[in-house]
């Protein structure tokens, strides 16, 4: 029963789902998986051949993070005790259907505490956007010497698509001013 228990410390179970379908595995904690070749076991498991593909995980907070490289699969090993909830998606859709169940939750709650505290309005909730993957992005700007200059002297550099001429604008406080075609907006 011992042997039993110790084989089972170093397995972590893994429930993944693709669309409507779901599959069960698990992982060998003493022998972590690289991440090809957990791309290729989700990718045989789906049936995802000639599909491109990304790969998240539900972490403990109930956030929605990616998975994409060995480091990621080593802190899950380590980390996680029970179910791990792993979500695989066509790259362009976006994560909503997945947390669908997480703002179930989280609206029940709401309505509890709205109970407790009619006062407060909670109901005013921006609608969700779909966001994509990280990667799909590009990068558009960044702030210039962060660490180095105060606040008011800090620049943003804009990334021009396909081109290597930087542009740089200074932050500031106050009114901002925008002149368009149909005058000062």
């Amino acid at each position: 029963m011992v042997l039993f228990g110790l084989m089972m410390l170093s397995l972590l179970e893994v429930k993944s789902k693709f669309g409507a379908e779901f599959r069960r595995f698990e992982l060998d904690r003493k022998n972590p998986i690289k991440f090809d070749d957990f791309h290729k076991l989700i990718e045989d498991l789906h049936g995802l051949q000639n599909i491109a593909f990304h790969i998240t995980y539900l972490d403990k907070d109930g956030e929605l993070l990616s998975i994409n490289n060995d480091t990621i699969i080593e802190h899950m090993l380590r980390v996680y005790s029970g179910l791990l909830r792993i979500f695989v998606q066509r790259k362009g859709e976006s994560y909503q259907y997945a947390t669908d169940s997480l703002k179930k939750r989280k609206k029940i709650s709401d309505q509890i505490s709205s109970l407790i505290h009619p006062s407060s309005d909670k109901n005013t909730h921006s609608p969700q956007r779909n966001i994509e993957v990280q990667p799909d992005f590009r990068l558009v700007s960044s702030i210039i010497d962060v660490e180095i200059l105060p606040v008011s002297y800090r620049r943003v550099k804009l990334h021009r698509y396909k081109e290597s001429k930087p542009l740089g604008f200074y932050i500031r406080d106050g009114v901002a001013i925008k002149y368009g075609p149909n005058g000062v907006e």
